[in-house]
């Protein structure tokens, strides 16, 4: 994925200070997420307050090659007097802006995907939103550096695990996922299988699960049965996965083979902001051996 990125800068020596001297233009960060950058053009602009204008091609393999290159921009970047776009839209040069542009240039990609996979403007899906448990407390303890990591490796693993199970990303959100399946079956599959390995030992996941009609938009799906999903994964507290009384009729229907030794929790009077009445949520476990083959 090649993306174009524009770096004004009041600093004379910023080219020298990105690629280590002024005549190398090519730099390959990292080979096993092909995360490159190369300069693309260069020119003085000595009026107003910018003494450079750079533009980049930036190219990276999925969120891990983007926290590479996020890293890597953000160390000869801090500090100075700057001004980037990617892709013609400005971005704060901090690490989160510079990450969530990166990855954001990945979704416009990804969107065509999505719209490619479902292939109507109305379609009942399996809709599995994720989150990571505690991720505020443990980026503290781990400092940025580590946590970028950590998240790429994860959002990493969940975009595989997505695909192994036939299912299509939506969505980054912070963090956590919002991913549509088209059944139950495969969405518990990919759900179990992020909880036993999420990409990072020291991380926790929770997930909920739902199904219903959804509205298809170009880079979105959107209808009161996705909003009941993230309802879902909000009424859990732990690092749990949680259906919803639709999904998991769904799974008894279904009976598959692999799901027989699953343990289900029945958690009824549970009430969702925004919805009426109350509902019964379904929270479900893998067995250790079981896990182990989730994660396998």
């Amino acid at each position: 994925m090649e993306n174009r990125m524009v770096i004004r800068s009041a600093d004379p020596d910023l080219r020298e200070g990105l690629f280590g001297d002024v005549e190398r233009t090519p730099l390959t960060l990292d080979e096993e997420t092909d995360a490159s950058i190369a300069l693309e053009s260069s020119r003085r602009f000595r009026a107003g307050e910018f003494a450079d204008i750079m533009q980049l091609a930036v190219q990276w393999g999925g969120p891990v090659g983007a926290g590479i290159i996020t890293q890597w921009l953000y160390d000869r970047l801090r500090g100075k007097k700057i001004s980037i776009s990617i892709n013609g839209r400005p971005v704060e040069p901090t690490k989160d802006e510079l990450y969530r542009a990166l990855s954001s240039a990945t979704d416009e990609t990804r969107d065509r995907q999505l719209i490619h996979w479902i292939g109507a403007d109305r379609a009942t899906l399996a809709i599995v939103f994720t989150d990571v448990v505690e991720s505020t407390m443990l980026g503290g303890r781990l400092g940025d550096e580590t946590m970028f990591k950590v998240w790429g490796a994860h959002f990493g693993r969940s975009r595989q695990l997505i695909a192994d199970h036939g299912g299509c990303p939506v969505k980054s959100l912070g963090d956590g996922a919002m991913a549509v399946f088209k059944t139950v079956e495969a969405a518990l599959d990919y759900a179990l299988a992020l909880q036993a390995d999420p990409g990072h030992p020291e991380l926790r996941v929770r997930a909920g699960i739902h199904i219903g009609p959804v509205q298809v938009l170009a880079d979105d799906v959107r209808g009161r049965e996705v909003s009941f999903a993230a309802r879902v994964v909000g009424a859990n507290n732990g690092a749990e996965i949680w259906l919803s009384s639709e999904a998991k009729k769904q799974i008894d229907v279904l009976g598959a083979g692999h799901h027989r030794d699953l343990q289900w929790v029945k958690h009824t009077n549970i009430e969702l902001k925004g919805f009426e009445d109350t509902f019964t949520l379904w929270a479900v476990e893998a067995p250790s051996d079981q896990t182990i083959a989730y994660a396998s």
